[in-house]
């Protein structure tokens, strides 16, 4: 009777394991399907038409391929505006999130690189970078003025 009790004592504890590893298993797998998926691309000169290109493919490449969105790493002094003007175009039209990362640290988006950062979803800079204005939003200057 008490070798009964432990062998199902045993199988309980056994079939309670194998529940518990196929929970884990299985949550594993949820959390790995909703990380979202991002297409990273770099500029690390100016913006012309070859640039405005580029991004419009990469564009129209995470909108086709499932990604979630699209991380555009910039360091650039500027370039010309016509073809800003498409990649804002661009950014404006866009499905899905368009995050700029101005870096390294010490990089820049002068000129139409900060069209471009502005025009996009998301604008992150890593320290140290320049030439990217300091955005002010409308009311900020009264409740400042009021502390």
């Amino acid at each position: 009777m008490r070798r009964r009790r432990l062998a199902c004592s045993a199988l309980i504890v056994a079939m309670g394991f194998s529940l518990l590893m196929a929970n884990l298993l299985v949550a594993q797998e949820d959390e790995s399907a909703s990380r979202p998926r991002v297409m990273v691309i770099t500029l690390n000169a100016t913006v012309n038409p070859g640039s405005a290109d580029f991004f419009k493919t990469s564009i129209e490449r995470v909108e086709n391929s499932g990604f979630d969105a699209l991380v555009i790493e910039l360091d650039t002094p500027g370039g010309l505006v016509d073809s800003t003007r498409e990649i804002v175009k661009d950014f404006l039209a866009a499905e899905l999130p368009i995050i700029v990362y101005v870096t390294p640290p010490g990089a820049r988006a002068g000129s139409a690189g900060v069209m471009i950062t502005m025009a996009s979803h998301v604008a992150v800079m890593a320290p140290g970078r320049t030439s990217v204005p300091r955005i002010r939003w409308p009311g900020a200057a009264r409740k400042s003025a009021k502390r």
